[in-house]
């Protein structure tokens, strides 16, 4: 989850943190070698990004990985403490992955060597009294000085960028949300390109459905412990007339819908719905508006469950994409069907308003419980949202 604050940076008040641009992800010569991160508009967006920062007062801090070859402990428990405002309350900690470091077979940034050096298009930018911060976890919190760092500063928000957007972007941005920071990520100084597997699950989606997509949600469940809630997704910045799809590889999962309270005329019905390996749900926004959906445990002994239920000893890579109608500029500027200014001209900066932020989780609530609610009669936009970046605005379906 991310928070947005003022797109105008004030001395000391805002950080930007820039996680990761480093040799062994951008350089042709470090570890992913011809797979490299493609720098086309990522360090002259940078730029553009470090110049209006100084310009502003705002601090900047590098940060940087250098991980062992081998790493043999195990990562530090996390005791993370929640800030006591209700809206924290179902917002999850960093998972054991996020939580953890680099382990693959191929040593990554290690210390000393050409990969773990700051990418030569980056060094130009850094400054004699600009903050480094050397980390050996995913998240730049983790066994570091970064905190401290920002709290001497005065820091209250952080603008976050950098490598890779669902590893150390990820694990930096969930640390900072909960040390209670606000928090805003610079799309545009953020690598997260679709991956072959994934754009060639994303077209065949859109030729199914005849619907583009521009935005997708994977998670993985370990086994049959793992779950989700039975929810209405939040349609604030989903497309109208458009579908949300879910795309299962893996063990074979039951979604579980079930009719809201509001349209149980004589008691709630139930459907539950196989998602067997390589299977497509398709859920429409009338349907979303009805209905809840969710993934319940399955806790039953392996004796008890058949070889679809336990391929990939039992896990499930979950790919859920949707048409997003939101944008957001490096400047903070919202448009779009969620906000109030419809257009990119005359755009408006996001709200950080503390009662607007309430009243938008007041209605994420409220849409999760009826099903008649209406985002039109919903005008605030408040600065609690991760948007989705786009250059274009999309092009629904009829």
């Amino acid at each position: 989850m991310a928070t947005t604050p003022a797109p105008t940076p004030t001395p000391k008040a805002t950080a930007l943190l820039v996680v990761d641009f480093q040799n062994d992800f951008l350089s042709p010569k470090g570890m992913l070698g011809p797979k490299h991160v493609k720098d086309q508009n990522l360090t002259p967006n940078l730029h553009h990004l470090v110049s209006a920062f100084r310009k502003k007062g705002g601090s900047i801090i590098w940060i940087k990985s250098e991980y062992p070859n081998v790493r043999q402990t195990d990562p530090p428990i996390r005791r993370l403490i929640r800030p006591t405002d209700p809206k924290y309350a179902d917002a999850p900690l960093n998972d054991d992955f996020l939580a953890g470091t680099h382990q693959g077979r191929t040593p990554c940034c290690v210390k000393g060597t050409f990969g773990a050096e700051f990418y030569d298009k980056v060094v130009p930018l850094i400054e004699q009294n600009d903050e480094v911060i050397v980390k050996s976890w995913y998240s730049a919190f983790t066994d570091t000085n970064l905190d401290s760092a920002l709290r001497k500063l005065g820091v209250k928000d952080v603008w976050i960028c950098g490598l890779m957007s669902n590893v150390c972007v990820l694990a930096t941005v969930s640390d900072a949300y909960f040390h209670g920071y606000n928090v805003r990520v610079v799309t545009d100084c953020v690598f997260q390109s679709w991956t072959p597997t994934v754009q060639a699950i994303k077209t065949h989606v859109e030729k199914t459905l005849n619907q583009p997509v521009n935005h997708v949600l994977i998670q993985y469940y370990r086994g049959g412990e793992d779950y989700i809630s039975e929810h209405s997704d939040k349609t604030l910045d989903i497309v109208r007339g458009t579908r949300i799809v879910n795309v299962s590889l893996g063990a074979r999962r039951v979604m579980v819908l079930r009719t809201k309270r509001d349209t149980a005329d004589g008691g709630r019905r139930t459907q539950k719905t196989p998602l067997p390996h390589n299977s497509m749900f398709a859920l429409g926004l009338a349907t979303n508006a009805k209905w809840l959906h969710g993934i319940r445990q399955d806790k039953r002994a392996i004796n008890e469950k058949s070889p679809e239920e336990l391929m990939e000893d039992g896990g499930r890579v979950s790919l859920t994409f949707r048409l997003i109608g939101t944008f957001v500029d490096r400047e903070g500027r919202i448009w779009g069907q969620g906000a109030r200014s419809k257009h990119r001209e005359g755009a408006a900066v996001i709200s950080t308003d503390a009662e607007e932020a309430v009243a938008m989780i007041k209605a994420f609530g409220a849409e999760n419980q009826s099903s008649d609610f209406d985002w039109e009669k919903f005008t605030a936009r408040a600065s609690i949202s991760w948007t989705v970046k786009s250059n274009h605005d999309p092009t629904p379906t009829p």
